[in-house]
């Protein structure tokens, strides 16, 4: 019955929807209220999209000719997110990138990224699935690049800023861009090291769980839709709810939370809530009863 209802809006319906954002605190709030325990922090597991083509750049001085561009060919990743404390860190990360070219000009050969364990960290914003962390780098180069005083890995302190979204519609996604500053040693001018920004854009895809879709999607979206303070109360506890049992591995509880919320949402369509934000909640609220029922099939078999 709710796979067939998810389906029968496939065509219509809009993607994660993001209002004007909020202070976190508020989401906090509303996740913590009830009085019950935090979700425990999600890891979402990432993959590298086949599009938008992911990127990795290198600017130099005007001087020592142009940037230096490269497609990536690889990226998987591991971001823990922590919807309750507003956090977000790198528990593990791999890339592999084609050559890039230095001043010289000198090729890089194939290059091996990987994040150094335990350094990063970084803040999420719940309401806009926006996320900021600081980690460091290890990039391994194929390339002799002995000139230029690199003969292992080279540590790259980066700032990553990116975005989450997630929907029953759409999945998973992860839109990001890491950058920073080194300065190169100079084989042709010791006392002159070369400055060069360094960016990689990756786009990314991960599965969606009910976990995600209620912290991510769901829970954000009543708070950025400013309903009536009643009608957002009921809402929320009724995804509160859900969102309760999920942690402690009751789906079928979950899922009969998220019946009612469909209920209230269908109660009010058209009056306290407009009929696309309403088609848009019931399918993220469909989308998380389905997920939560493969998830006990699957674990009957």
């Amino acid at each position: 019955m709710h796979s067939n209802r998810l389906m029968a809006r496939q065509e219509t319906l809009p993607a994660f929807r993001i209002v004007a954002p909020v202070g976190v605190a508020v989401v906090l709030a509303a996740i913590l209220s009830g009085g019950r325990a935090a979700a425990a922090p999600v890891t979402l597991m990432a993959t590298q999209a086949p599009s938008p083509a992911s990127s990795f750049s290198l600017a130099f001085p005007a001087e020592y000719g142009a940037p230096s561009y490269a497609p990536i060919s690889q990226t998987d990743f591991s971001l823990e997110i922590n919807a309750a404390a507003a956090t977000a860190r790198f528990t593990d990360y791999e890339q592999f990138v084609t050559p890039l070219t230095l001043p010289g000009p000198v090729s890089t050969g194939d290059i091996h990224v990987v994040v150094q364990p335990d350094s990063s960290h970084g803040t999420l914003n719940v309401l806009t699935g926006e996320f900021t962390t600081h980690e460091v780098y290890d990039v391994y180069f194929d390339g002799d690049l002995s000139a230029y005083g690199f003969y292992d890995s080279v540590p790259v302190p980066s700032t990553s800023v990116g975005t989450v979204k997630v929907s029953a519609l759409t999945g998973g996604e992860v839109h990001m861009a890491w950058e920073g500053t080194y300065m190169l040693y100079n084989p042709y001018d010791p006392a002159n090291p070369i400055p060069i920004r360094y960016t990689c854009e990756v786009h990314s895809t991960f599965a969606p769980e009910p976990v995600t879709l209620l912290e991510l999607a769901l829970i954000p979206n009543i708070i950025n839709l400013h309903l009536s303070p009643k009608l957002e109360r009921v809402l929320l506890n009724q995804l509160n709810l859900a969102l309760t049992h999920v942690s402690w591995g009751e789906s079928e509880l979950a899922a009969s939370s998220l019946e009612t919320f469909i209920h209230s949402v269908n109660l009010q369509r058209g009056r306290g809530i407009s009929n696309e934000d309403a088609d848009a909640l019931l399918s993220d609220a469909d989308g998380t009863i389905l997920l939560l029922e493969n998830g006990l099939f699957n674990e009957s078999d």
